[in-house]
């Protein structure tokens, strides 16, 4: 994900309405973060858009959204997350699949070791299985060990789970969790 923007400095920028929902995927895409959006801001931000989205192939990467059946939100967006938005730098784009999070849900996260004891791996897994069965959303990132664990324990109680990654929806990370993303999806 990008930087995003500091507190403060979006009136500096412009109002919302002077981005198009493209011209923020592109601000979040990798290399453009803070200080290219102020240079922009700067120096014409709506022609310099125009010349990135060129170089980095906007186009391309709308389809792919479309494709994927991508959703995607904005920190303008009345359904970004609002504890999210509080953060110092939020993220500009969100971009999510499956079942949009309701506002009134109860979130816990889980997260530890990639490389966690047998042990750990299975009270990370009780946990997440209690705290579904319960109508607690569980959060994790993914990833091998501990993460994993809490979400298969959500999944197991056929409880909601979120996953959130850094790398983008395209390309799960590590590669043997592509199967329990899919299930996330599909179930979580």
């Amino acid at each position: 994900m990008g930087e995003g923007i500091p507190k403060g400095k979006g009136d500096s920028i412009g109002s919302p309405d002077m981005f198009k929902q493209e011209d923020l995927i592109l601000l979040n895409m990798a290399g453009v973060g803070k200080k290219t959006l102020e240079k922009l801001a700067k120096s014409g931000l709506q022609r310099k858009l125009a010349d990135i989205q060129k170089e980095h192939n906007l186009d391309n990467e709308l389809r792919l959204i479309k494709k994927y059946d991508v959703d995607i939100m904005t920190i303008f967006d009345n359904n970004y997350p609002k504890l999210l938005k509080d953060i110092h730098s939020p993220p500009i784009v969100l971009y999510s699949k499956g079942e949009p999070l309701k506002e009134d849900e109860i979130m816990i996260a889980i997260v530890g070791s990639r490389f966690a004891s047998t042990y750990g791996l299975t009270i990370a897994e009780r946990l997440g299985y209690e705290l579904a069965s319960k109508g607690i959303v569980v959060v994790s990132g993914l990833a091998r060990g501990v993460d994993s664990a809490a979400h298969k324990g959500a999944l197991k109680a056929y409880g909601r789970t979120i996953a959130v990654l850094g790398n983008g929806l395209k390309s799960v990370y590590p590669p043997e969790n592509k199967k329990l993303a899919a299930e996330i999806v599909e179930k979580g």
